[in-house]
């Protein structure tokens, strides 16, 4: 084996290694709440010692740093596949707001750590800049485009600014979990039910899109 080889083996190791200790936070902070995930609770889990933990992370802020960029990739990720799944003059408001709430409703603990937990720890802006806003350009620019295409088509008012639809609509679906997150939080129930809010948000910014409100099943 050529040393380029063995370099390339032990990455690849490495980081197999650190998707495992993500993917076990992930679970931690689903099943029990960011509050008991410690270094100590995760390297148990993860089955692994405390020093290799601390080589991979050199703390529980860093994992979850980590945690927050994986999280809106595979947030991003899910969003544009509801969007290229949406026929030709379907609602893509109505397919990414219920991939949104698919997204983040069953696991509200890492929303939490994802978008409230992310802001009182400090991440470089340099690697904001090529992971979370690269992720979310991709997405916007997916989803203006084919805003625009609909409009184009016939489909959408002509009033419709794609690129301020396209992000409003995620606000909206961001809002709408935010506030699940925090009743959840404070163990306060929902009085509302959740599933009709959710119709009623899509069916409210679709009519406001869509010349005819076509929405995909839910």
């Amino acid at each position: 084996m050529s040393t380029t080889e063995s370099i390339g083996r032990v990455a690849r190791k490495r980081e197999r290694v650190r998707q495992r200790i993500l993917e076990v936070t992930a679970e931690l902070v689903r099943s029990q709440g960011l509050p008991l995930l410690t270094m100590d609770a995760l390297a148990e889990a993860a089955d692994i010692s405390k020093p290799s933990l601390y080589y991979y992370f050199s703390s529980k802020d860093e994992v979850l740093r980590s945690l927050s960029i994986d999280m809106a990739t595979a947030e991003v990720n899910a969003l544009l596949a509801a969007i290229d799944a949406t026929p030709r003059g379907g609602s893509t408001v109505d397919a990414m707001l219920r991939a949104y709430v698919a997204f983040h409703g069953d696991a509200l603990h890492l929303f939490r750590a994802t978008y409230v937990h992310s802001q009182t720890i400090d991440i470089d802006p340099d690697r904001m800049d090529v992971t979370i806003n690269a992720s979310m350009n991709r997405f916007f620019d997916r989803f203006s485009e084919r805003l625009e295409q609909d409009l184009a088509g016939g489909f959408v008012f002509p009033s419709v600014h794609p690129r301020r639809t396209a992000f409003t609509t995620w606000v909206a679906g961001h809002g709408l979990i935010a506030t699940f997150s925090l009743l959840d939080a404070h163990n306060v129930r929902l009085r509302q039910d959740a599933g009709a809010l959710v119709d009623q948000l899509c069916e409210n910014l679709s009519r406001g899109v869509y010349r005819a409100a076509t929405t995909p099943a839910a």
